[in-house]
């Protein structure tokens, strides 16, 4: 019998061996005060020259929270952003980390030469991630992070929130990079809306407008009004005030925005219909106290209601208008129209088909009250 157990324990001595070798703990782990970690990079495109501009959080092994004292920035260029990344990671103190970005600024010409080769490279390292967000700089991109040195501290937070209700799942992956590499297998030309920063006072960034890209190069700069209406296809929400008038007094109106459904109205001529869906809350309301049965209380949601349905429709339907104009559907309706009614489709003649096809804007809004 004690033969038997030496002979079953020999046997068994080299599967513990081999499972006691991967058991060994992450003999490859990095601390973190290790690493420099890159939050924010910057990306500008001058004299035929990459130029990037790393944010880099360095923190002690103490620190409990990350300051300005841990952030460093340095700056690399070369003819690709393989190789500018590689002189920023010899001017670090640190092994450069990029798992961890925030945002990726764009700079005009950047934007302007091609958008695909300065991102082509964060993409097959897999460095984009759900946390990641695209922004455009009219201008250098470099110098608007020079100008904020607590970019990551405070403001970082506060775009990642503005930014939340424009992401879009990328094809094969959980990142999340706004539009870009929606569907890297497009079959249809598509346009790219990439949200503006800018700084005020150079104390505080804001979003204004956005970019409007058409196969990886800027087509134009897209003001906030329009931007506000797109976000009807991509869903979000914003406060509006509705001017006195005779009925009222002003009200303010929170529009919360669904995602745009569309439906096909007829083959010839081409005719779509926009559903696009939301919510009003009425935040704000003067008269409340003049308002004194629950009837009352309906037909002022009625009339609001109204009022509000009538300026997004008139709004949506001149953004769409301008967006036929320049021939980029950024509203991707071709790409729903391909997979619903590939017949009516044809890939080659999608800008000319799109700028002449017939939309039908329909709002449909439910209405309540806070105030």
């Amino acid at each position: 019998m004690k033969s038997s157990v030496t002979a079953f324990t020999w046997k068994l001595l080299p599967l513990v061996l081999f499972v006691m070798l991967f058991c060994n703990g992450c003999w490859d782990k990095k601390e973190f005060n290790q690493l420099a970690i890159a939050q924010t990079i910057a990306m500008d495109y001058e004299e035929e020259q990459y130029k990037l501009t790393v944010q880099l959080v360095m923190p002690a092994a103490s620190d409990e929270e990350i300051s300005g004292d841990s952030m460093w920035l340095i700056s690399g260029e070369g003819d690709s952003v393989a190789e500018a990344l590689e002189q920023i990671s010899r001017s670090a103190p640190r092994e450069l980390y990029l798992a961890h970005l925030d945002i990726v600024l764009l700079g005009e010409g950047l934007l302007r030469h091609d958008i695909s080769q300065g991102l082509e490279y964060f993409i097959k390292e897999d460095v984009l991630r759900r946390r990641t967000n695209l922004l455009a700089v009219e201008g250098a991109a470099g110098e608007l992070l020079q100008a904020k040195l607590k970019l990551a501290d405070v403001d970082i937070y506060y775009l990642r929130n503005l930014l939340r209700d424009q992401r879009q799942w990328v094809k094969n992956g959980d990142t999340v990079i706004n539009d870009y590499y929606l569907a890297m297998d497009k079959r249809l030309p598509e346009g790219l809306v990439i949200p503006r920063i800018r700084t005020k006072d150079e104390k505080a960034l804001y979003l204004d407008g956005a970019a409007l890209i058409q196969n990886n190069h800027l087509l134009c700069w897209m003001e906030q009004d329009w931007l506000d209406s797109y976000r009807w296809v991509t869903g979000g929400a914003e406060i509006r005030t509705l001017p006195d008038d005779k009925s009222h007094d002003a009200v303010t109106v929170e529009v919360r925005k669904d995602r745009c459904e569309w439906e096909l109205v007829s083959a010839e001529p081409l005719q779509i219909r926009a559903k696009l869906k939301g919510k009003l809350l009425i935040t704000e309301n003067k008269l409340k106290n003049n308002i004194q049965s629950i009837e009352e209380l309906e037909e002022f949601r009625r009339q609001i209601q109204q009022e509000m349905e009538t300026i997004l429709k008139k709004e949506a339907e001149k953004d769409f208008a301008l967006l036929q104009q320049k021939g980029c559907d950024a509203l991707r309706l071709g790409r729903w129209l391909y997979a619903w009614h590939p017949e009516l489709v044809h890939p080659e003649k999608w800008n000319s088909q799109f700028s002449q096809l017939q939309i039908d804007v329909q709002i449909e809004t439910a209405v309540r009250s806070d105030a």
